[in-house]
Protein backbone atom coordinates (compact mmCIF):
# COMPACT_ATOMS: atom_id res chain seq x y z
CA UNK A 1 0.00 0.00 0.00
CA UNK A 2 2.77 2.44 0.99
CA UNK A 3 4.74 1.73 -2.23
CA UNK A 4 1.58 2.21 -4.31
CA UNK A 5 0.88 5.58 -2.63
CA UNK A 6 4.43 6.76 -3.30
CA UNK A 7 4.13 5.73 -6.96
CA UNK A 8 0.93 7.74 -7.30
CA UNK A 9 2.20 10.82 -5.42
CA UNK A 10 4.64 12.95 -7.44
CA UNK A 11 5.64 15.05 -4.44
CA UNK A 12 6.63 11.93 -2.46
CA UNK A 13 8.37 10.45 -5.55
CA UNK A 14 10.47 13.57 -6.05
CA UNK A 15 11.18 13.72 -2.33
CA UNK A 16 12.33 10.10 -2.34
CA UNK A 17 14.65 10.64 -5.33
CA UNK A 18 16.09 13.88 -4.00
CA UNK A 19 16.25 12.53 -0.44
CA UNK A 20 18.42 9.64 -1.62
CA UNK A 21 20.55 12.16 -3.50
CA UNK A 22 20.90 14.60 -0.60
CA UNK A 23 21.57 11.80 1.89
CA UNK A 24 24.32 10.54 -0.43
CA UNK A 25 25.76 14.06 -0.65
CA UNK A 26 25.38 14.51 3.12
CA UNK A 27 27.14 11.19 3.72
CA UNK A 28 30.07 12.23 1.53
CA UNK A 29 30.18 15.70 3.12
CA UNK A 30 30.12 14.32 6.64
CA UNK A 31 32.65 11.67 5.72
CA UNK A 32 34.74 14.58 4.47
CA UNK A 33 34.66 16.44 7.80
CA UNK A 34 35.73 13.61 10.16
CA UNK A 35 38.45 12.54 7.71
CA UNK A 36 39.79 16.10 7.42
CA UNK A 37 39.38 16.57 11.18
CA UNK A 38 41.62 13.55 11.75
CA UNK A 39 44.35 14.23 9.15
CA UNK A 40 44.66 18.01 9.72
CA UNK A 41 45.81 20.02 12.74
CA UNK A 42 42.86 21.29 14.81
CA UNK A 43 43.70 24.94 14.03
CA UNK A 44 43.94 24.18 10.28
CA UNK A 45 40.65 22.27 10.44
CA UNK A 46 39.02 25.29 12.11
CA UNK A 47 40.41 27.52 9.33
CA UNK A 48 38.84 25.30 6.66
CA UNK A 49 35.51 25.20 8.51
CA UNK A 50 35.50 28.99 8.74
CA UNK A 51 36.34 29.13 5.01
CA UNK A 52 33.41 26.82 4.19
CA UNK A 53 31.03 28.78 6.46
CA UNK A 54 32.05 32.09 4.87
CA UNK A 55 31.60 30.45 1.45
CA UNK A 56 28.06 29.42 2.42
CA UNK A 57 27.23 33.04 3.25
CA UNK A 58 28.74 34.21 -0.07
CA UNK A 59 26.68 31.48 -1.74
CA UNK A 60 23.56 33.40 -0.79
CA UNK A 61 24.73 36.22 -3.09
CA UNK A 62 25.87 33.89 -5.90
CA UNK A 63 22.45 32.24 -5.67
CA UNK A 64 20.63 35.59 -5.56
CA UNK A 65 18.26 34.54 -8.35
CA UNK A 66 18.33 30.79 -7.83
CA UNK A 67 14.89 30.37 -6.29
CA UNK A 68 13.35 33.00 -8.57
CA UNK A 69 14.62 31.05 -11.59
CA UNK A 70 13.32 27.80 -10.06
CA UNK A 71 9.78 29.17 -9.65
CA UNK A 72 9.79 30.72 -13.15
CA UNK A 73 10.86 27.42 -14.73
CA UNK A 74 8.27 25.53 -12.63
CA UNK A 75 5.52 27.90 -13.86
CA UNK A 76 6.91 28.36 -17.40
CA UNK A 77 4.23 29.41 -19.89
CA UNK A 78 5.61 31.22 -22.94
CA UNK A 79 8.64 32.74 -24.69
CA UNK A 80 8.49 35.84 -22.49
CA UNK A 81 9.31 33.64 -19.50
CA UNK A 82 12.40 32.34 -21.34
CA UNK A 83 13.51 35.91 -22.07
CA UNK A 84 13.04 36.75 -18.40
CA UNK A 85 15.22 33.78 -17.41
CA UNK A 86 18.00 34.91 -19.76
CA UNK A 87 17.86 38.43 -18.32
CA UNK A 88 18.05 37.17 -14.73
CA UNK A 89 21.02 34.92 -15.51
CA UNK A 90 22.87 37.83 -17.14
CA UNK A 91 22.08 40.07 -14.18
CA UNK A 92 23.42 37.45 -11.77
CA UNK A 93 26.74 37.28 -13.65
CA UNK A 94 27.12 41.07 -13.45
CA UNK A 95 26.39 40.97 -9.68
CA UNK A 96 28.97 38.18 -9.30
CA UNK A 97 31.61 40.31 -11.03
CA UNK A 98 31.12 43.21 -8.57
CA UNK A 99 31.07 40.89 -5.54
CA UNK A 100 34.30 39.21 -6.71
CA UNK A 101 35.89 42.64 -7.20
CA UNK A 102 34.97 43.68 -3.63
CA UNK A 103 36.47 40.46 -2.24
CA UNK A 104 39.75 41.04 -4.06
CA UNK A 105 40.01 44.77 -3.25
CA UNK A 106 39.01 44.50 0.43
CA UNK A 107 40.54 41.09 1.12
CA UNK A 108 43.14 42.38 3.59
CA UNK A 109 40.52 44.14 5.73
CA UNK A 110 38.17 41.13 5.66
CA UNK A 111 40.99 38.70 6.49
CA UNK A 112 41.92 40.81 9.51
CA UNK A 113 38.30 41.28 10.69
CA UNK A 114 37.41 37.56 10.50
CA UNK A 115 40.82 36.35 11.72
CA UNK A 116 41.73 34.49 8.51
CA UNK A 117 45.44 33.69 8.32
CA UNK A 118 45.98 34.96 4.76
CA UNK A 119 44.70 37.50 2.24
CA UNK A 120 44.79 34.80 -0.44
CA UNK A 121 41.61 33.23 0.88
CA UNK A 122 39.74 36.11 -0.71
CA UNK A 123 40.89 35.75 -4.35
CA UNK A 124 39.85 32.09 -3.87
CA UNK A 125 36.44 33.28 -2.67
CA UNK A 126 36.23 35.60 -5.70
CA UNK A 127 36.88 32.71 -8.11
CA UNK A 128 34.30 30.54 -6.33
CA UNK A 129 31.76 33.37 -6.61
CA UNK A 130 31.93 33.17 -10.42
CA UNK A 131 31.78 29.38 -10.51
CA UNK A 132 29.05 29.47 -7.88
CA UNK A 133 26.70 31.78 -9.78
CA UNK A 134 26.91 29.65 -12.95
CA UNK A 135 26.45 26.51 -10.88
CA UNK A 136 23.46 27.78 -8.89
CA UNK A 137 21.69 29.11 -12.01
CA UNK A 138 21.97 25.65 -13.58
CA UNK A 139 20.84 24.03 -10.33
CA UNK A 140 17.80 26.31 -10.38
CA UNK A 141 16.86 25.29 -13.92
CA UNK A 142 17.29 21.60 -13.03
CA UNK A 143 15.21 22.03 -9.87
CA UNK A 144 12.48 23.93 -11.72
CA UNK A 145 12.28 21.14 -14.29
CA UNK A 146 11.99 18.76 -11.30
CA UNK A 147 14.90 16.74 -12.68
CA UNK A 148 16.03 15.69 -9.22
CA UNK A 149 18.15 12.80 -10.54
CA UNK A 150 20.52 15.18 -12.33
CA UNK A 151 20.46 17.58 -9.37
CA UNK A 152 21.39 14.74 -7.01
CA UNK A 153 24.16 13.42 -9.28
CA UNK A 154 25.73 16.89 -9.56
CA UNK A 155 25.87 17.11 -5.76
CA UNK A 156 27.35 13.62 -5.44
CA UNK A 157 29.97 14.37 -8.11
CA UNK A 158 31.01 17.62 -6.42
CA UNK A 159 31.17 16.11 -2.91
CA UNK A 160 33.06 12.98 -4.00
CA UNK A 161 35.66 14.93 -5.99
CA UNK A 162 36.09 17.39 -3.08
CA UNK A 163 36.74 14.51 -0.66
CA UNK A 164 39.22 12.65 -2.89
CA UNK A 165 41.15 15.74 -3.97
CA UNK A 166 41.29 17.23 -0.45
CA UNK A 167 42.73 14.05 1.07
CA UNK A 168 45.23 13.76 -1.81
CA UNK A 169 46.41 17.38 -1.48
CA UNK A 170 46.75 17.17 2.32
CA UNK A 171 48.90 14.03 2.04
CA UNK A 172 51.02 15.79 -0.57
CA UNK A 173 51.63 18.44 2.09
CA UNK A 174 49.62 21.37 0.72
CA UNK A 175 47.51 21.57 3.93
CA UNK A 176 44.94 24.42 4.06
CA UNK A 177 45.61 25.79 0.57
CA UNK A 178 45.50 22.28 -0.88
CA UNK A 179 42.02 21.80 0.57
CA UNK A 180 40.90 25.18 -0.84
CA UNK A 181 42.26 24.15 -4.25
CA UNK A 182 40.26 20.90 -3.99
CA UNK A 183 37.09 22.88 -3.18
CA UNK A 184 37.62 25.06 -6.29
CA UNK A 185 38.28 22.07 -8.58
CA UNK A 186 35.27 20.12 -7.28
CA UNK A 187 33.04 23.17 -7.88
CA UNK A 188 34.26 23.30 -11.49
CA UNK A 189 33.53 19.59 -11.97
CA UNK A 190 29.96 19.88 -10.64
CA UNK A 191 29.40 23.06 -12.68
CA UNK A 192 30.54 21.48 -15.97
CA UNK A 193 28.27 18.46 -15.39
CA UNK A 194 25.20 20.68 -14.88
CA UNK A 195 26.02 22.87 -17.90
CA UNK A 196 26.23 19.76 -20.09
CA UNK A 197 22.99 18.39 -18.64
CA UNK A 198 21.12 21.67 -19.26
CA UNK A 199 22.71 22.58 -22.62
CA UNK A 200 19.40 22.19 -24.44
CA UNK A 201 17.43 24.40 -22.02
CA UNK A 202 17.18 28.18 -21.67
CA UNK A 203 20.36 29.29 -23.44
CA UNK A 204 21.68 32.76 -22.64
CA UNK A 205 22.18 35.06 -25.62
CA UNK A 206 25.71 36.33 -26.28
CA UNK A 207 24.80 39.97 -25.56
CA UNK A 208 25.00 41.11 -21.95
CA UNK A 209 22.46 43.89 -22.44
CA UNK A 210 19.61 43.84 -19.92
CA UNK A 211 16.20 45.29 -20.59
CA UNK A 212 14.62 46.44 -17.30
CA UNK A 213 10.88 46.29 -17.94
CA UNK A 214 8.06 46.20 -15.38
CA UNK A 215 8.18 42.43 -15.03
CA UNK A 216 11.94 42.40 -14.47
CA UNK A 217 11.40 44.98 -11.70
CA UNK A 218 8.86 42.72 -10.04
CA UNK A 219 11.21 39.73 -10.31
CA UNK A 220 14.05 41.79 -8.88
CA UNK A 221 11.87 42.59 -5.87
CA UNK A 222 11.04 38.89 -5.56
CA UNK A 223 14.77 38.11 -5.80
CA UNK A 224 15.43 40.63 -3.03
CA UNK A 225 12.90 38.88 -0.76
CA UNK A 226 14.61 35.57 -1.57
CA UNK A 227 17.98 37.15 -0.75
CA UNK A 228 16.80 38.30 2.70
CA UNK A 229 15.35 34.85 3.45
CA UNK A 230 18.41 32.99 2.14
CA UNK A 231 20.72 35.22 4.17
CA UNK A 232 18.64 34.56 7.28
CA UNK A 233 18.65 30.77 6.85
CA UNK A 234 22.33 30.61 5.93
CA UNK A 235 23.29 32.90 8.79
CA UNK A 236 21.38 30.82 11.34
CA UNK A 237 22.78 27.45 10.29
CA UNK A 238 26.36 28.37 9.35
CA UNK A 239 27.65 31.65 10.81
CA UNK A 240 28.17 30.23 14.32
CA UNK A 241 31.59 28.95 13.20
CA UNK A 242 32.56 32.38 11.81
CA UNK A 243 31.48 34.13 15.05
CA UNK A 244 33.33 31.59 17.20
CA UNK A 245 36.44 32.11 15.07
CA UNK A 246 36.21 35.88 15.55
CA UNK A 247 35.95 35.77 19.35
CA UNK A 248 38.00 32.68 20.29
CA UNK A 249 41.32 30.99 19.54
CA UNK A 250 41.89 28.87 16.38
CA UNK A 251 41.99 25.71 18.55
CA UNK A 252 38.62 26.46 20.20
CA UNK A 253 37.17 27.33 16.79
CA UNK A 254 38.48 24.01 15.45
CA UNK A 255 36.93 21.99 18.29
CA UNK A 256 33.62 23.85 18.02
CA UNK A 257 33.60 23.29 14.23
CA UNK A 258 33.58 19.55 14.87
CA UNK A 259 30.38 19.86 16.89
CA UNK A 260 28.78 22.28 14.43
CA UNK A 261 29.20 19.94 11.47
CA UNK A 262 27.54 17.11 13.42
CA UNK A 263 24.59 19.34 14.34
CA UNK A 264 24.19 20.43 10.73
CA UNK A 265 23.37 16.84 9.81
CA UNK A 266 19.82 17.68 10.93
CA UNK A 267 19.57 20.63 8.54
CA UNK A 268 21.02 18.78 5.55
CA UNK A 269 19.07 15.61 6.30
CA UNK A 270 15.81 17.47 5.64
CA UNK A 271 17.12 20.00 3.08
CA UNK A 272 15.65 18.02 0.17
CA UNK A 273 12.12 18.68 1.48
CA UNK A 274 11.92 22.49 0.97
CA UNK A 275 13.91 22.05 -2.28
CA UNK A 276 11.19 19.74 -3.63
CA UNK A 277 8.43 21.84 -2.06
CA UNK A 278 9.39 25.03 -3.91
CA UNK A 279 8.64 23.86 -7.49
CA UNK A 280 5.75 21.67 -6.28
CA UNK A 281 3.70 24.60 -4.94
CA UNK A 282 1.95 26.11 -7.96
CA UNK A 283 0.32 29.52 -7.94
CA UNK A 284 -2.25 28.17 -10.40
CA UNK A 285 -3.18 25.18 -8.18
CA UNK A 286 -6.03 25.08 -5.70
CA UNK A 287 -5.13 26.05 -2.16
CA UNK A 288 -6.19 22.64 -0.83
CA UNK A 289 -3.62 20.88 -3.03
CA UNK A 290 -0.82 23.20 -1.91
CA UNK A 291 -1.91 22.79 1.71
CA UNK A 292 -1.74 18.98 1.44
CA UNK A 293 1.79 19.18 0.02
CA UNK A 294 2.88 21.44 2.88
CA UNK A 295 1.42 19.13 5.54
CA UNK A 296 3.29 16.16 4.01
CA UNK A 297 6.49 18.23 4.06
CA UNK A 298 5.98 19.12 7.75
CA UNK A 299 5.44 15.45 8.65
CA UNK A 300 8.59 14.37 6.79
CA UNK A 301 10.63 17.13 8.47
CA UNK A 302 9.35 16.13 11.91
CA UNK A 303 10.18 12.45 11.39
CA UNK A 304 13.65 12.91 9.88
CA UNK A 305 14.81 16.00 11.79
CA UNK A 306 13.16 14.97 15.06
CA UNK A 307 14.70 11.49 14.88
CA UNK A 308 18.21 12.89 14.43
CA UNK A 309 17.60 15.46 17.20
CA UNK A 310 16.58 12.69 19.62
CA UNK A 311 19.71 10.63 18.91
CA UNK A 312 22.08 13.62 19.17
CA UNK A 313 20.44 14.78 22.42
CA UNK A 314 20.44 11.40 24.15
CA UNK A 315 23.88 10.17 23.00
CA UNK A 316 26.01 13.29 22.36
CA UNK A 317 29.29 11.73 23.54
CA UNK A 318 28.89 8.53 21.55
CA UNK A 319 27.80 10.38 18.39
CA UNK A 320 30.78 12.75 18.70
CA UNK A 321 33.25 9.88 19.17
CA UNK A 322 31.90 7.97 16.16
CA UNK A 323 31.50 10.90 13.76
CA UNK A 324 34.40 13.23 14.51
CA UNK A 325 36.76 11.51 16.95
CA UNK A 326 37.71 11.19 20.61
CA UNK A 327 39.68 14.46 20.82
CA UNK A 328 36.43 16.48 20.29
CA UNK A 329 34.69 14.75 23.23
CA UNK A 330 35.08 17.68 25.66
CA UNK A 331 32.77 19.76 23.48
CA UNK A 332 30.08 17.06 23.10
CA UNK A 333 27.94 18.74 25.79
CA UNK A 334 27.12 21.46 23.22
CA UNK A 335 25.61 19.02 20.71
CA UNK A 336 22.03 18.85 22.12
CA UNK A 337 21.61 22.67 22.01
CA UNK A 338 23.28 22.97 18.59
CA UNK A 339 20.99 20.20 17.28
CA UNK A 340 17.90 21.84 18.77
CA UNK A 341 18.48 25.23 17.18
CA UNK A 342 19.25 23.60 13.83
CA UNK A 343 15.99 21.66 14.09
CA UNK A 344 14.13 24.98 14.44
CA UNK A 345 16.14 26.45 11.55
CA UNK A 346 15.14 23.45 9.40
CA UNK A 347 11.45 24.07 10.08
CA UNK A 348 11.87 27.80 9.49
CA UNK A 349 13.46 27.02 6.13
CA UNK A 350 10.46 24.88 5.18
CA UNK A 351 8.00 27.63 6.19
CA UNK A 352 10.02 30.26 4.32
CA UNK A 353 10.00 28.22 1.11
CA UNK A 354 6.26 27.66 1.29
CA UNK A 355 5.57 31.38 1.59
CA UNK A 356 8.14 32.20 -1.09
CA UNK A 357 6.49 29.77 -3.50
CA UNK A 358 3.25 31.67 -2.89
CA UNK A 359 5.11 35.01 -3.23
CA UNK A 360 4.25 36.37 0.20
CA UNK A 361 6.05 39.51 1.38
CA UNK A 362 5.31 39.33 5.10
CA UNK A 363 8.12 36.82 5.76
CA UNK A 364 10.76 39.59 5.66
CA UNK A 365 10.13 40.42 9.35
CA UNK A 366 10.70 36.88 10.73
CA UNK A 367 13.65 36.51 8.32
CA UNK A 368 15.36 39.59 9.80
CA UNK A 369 14.30 39.01 13.42
CA UNK A 370 16.32 35.83 14.05
CA UNK A 371 19.75 36.91 12.72
CA UNK A 372 19.48 40.44 14.19
CA UNK A 373 18.68 38.95 17.61
CA UNK A 374 21.71 36.66 17.38
CA UNK A 375 24.04 39.52 16.37
CA UNK A 376 22.81 41.80 19.16
CA UNK A 377 23.07 39.06 21.80
CA UNK A 378 26.56 38.01 20.62
CA UNK A 379 27.72 41.63 20.69
CA UNK A 380 26.42 42.06 24.25
CA UNK A 381 27.77 38.75 25.57
CA UNK A 382 30.31 36.40 23.95
CA UNK A 383 32.25 35.36 27.06
CA UNK A 384 32.14 31.62 26.29
CA UNK A 385 31.16 29.21 23.54
CA UNK A 386 27.97 27.98 25.22
CA UNK A 387 26.62 31.55 25.41
CA UNK A 388 27.12 31.88 21.62
CA UNK A 389 25.14 28.65 21.14
CA UNK A 390 22.38 29.96 23.46
CA UNK A 391 22.22 33.16 21.40
CA UNK A 392 21.69 31.14 18.22
CA UNK A 393 19.02 29.05 19.94
CA UNK A 394 17.11 32.19 21.00
CA UNK A 395 17.35 33.73 17.48
CA UNK A 396 16.22 30.54 15.73
CA UNK A 397 13.31 30.13 18.15
CA UNK A 398 12.16 33.69 17.46
CA UNK A 399 12.12 33.18 13.67
CA UNK A 400 10.42 29.79 14.07
CA UNK A 401 7.54 31.07 16.24
CA UNK A 402 6.92 34.13 14.07
CA UNK A 403 6.67 31.86 11.03
CA UNK A 404 4.61 29.23 12.86
CA UNK A 405 1.93 31.82 13.66
CA UNK A 406 1.76 32.76 9.97
CA UNK A 407 1.74 29.16 8.74
CA UNK A 408 -1.16 28.25 11.08
CA UNK A 409 -3.13 31.23 9.76
CA UNK A 410 -2.33 30.33 6.14
CA UNK A 411 -3.16 26.63 6.38
CA UNK A 412 -6.09 26.55 8.78
CA UNK A 413 -7.81 29.93 9.02
CA UNK A 414 -7.76 31.45 5.52
CA UNK A 415 -10.65 30.55 3.26
CA UNK A 416 -9.98 28.53 0.11
CA UNK A 417 -11.02 30.80 -2.72
CA UNK A 418 -9.98 28.42 -5.46
CA UNK A 419 -6.90 28.95 -7.58
CA UNK A 420 -4.11 31.32 -6.58
CA UNK A 421 -3.04 33.52 -9.45
CA UNK A 422 0.16 35.55 -9.64
CA UNK A 423 -0.38 39.20 -8.93
CA UNK A 424 2.83 41.02 -9.81
CA UNK A 425 1.19 44.33 -8.99
CA UNK A 426 1.16 43.36 -5.33
CA UNK A 427 4.92 43.86 -5.24
CA UNK A 428 6.44 47.26 -4.72
CA UNK A 429 8.25 48.68 -7.73
CA UNK A 430 11.95 49.36 -7.36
Amino acid sequence: MVIKKIKEDKFLQHNLIYFVGTVSVAFLNYLYHPIMGRIMKVADFGEIQAFLSFLLILGVFTGFFKNVITTIVANLKDEKDRELLAMLQKFSLICAFFLALILVLFGNFLASFFNFSSYYFFPAFALLVFVGVINTNNQAITQGLQNFKVLSLSGILGSLSKLILSVLFVFIGWAVFGVIGAIILSSFISCVYLILSNRNYFKIENSFSIKIDSRIKKELWYAFVFLIVSLAITFLYSSDVVIIKKYFSPEIAGFYSGMAIIGRIIYFLVSSIPAVLLPSIKLSDEKKENKNIMIKAMILTTILGGGALAVFSVFPGLVTKILIGERYHDYAFLLPKISLYLFFVSFSSLFFYYFLALRKNHIILPALAGPLTVLILCYINHSNVEIIVNNFLIGSLLSFFLLLINIIKELFFKKDNGKQEIDFNSYPSL
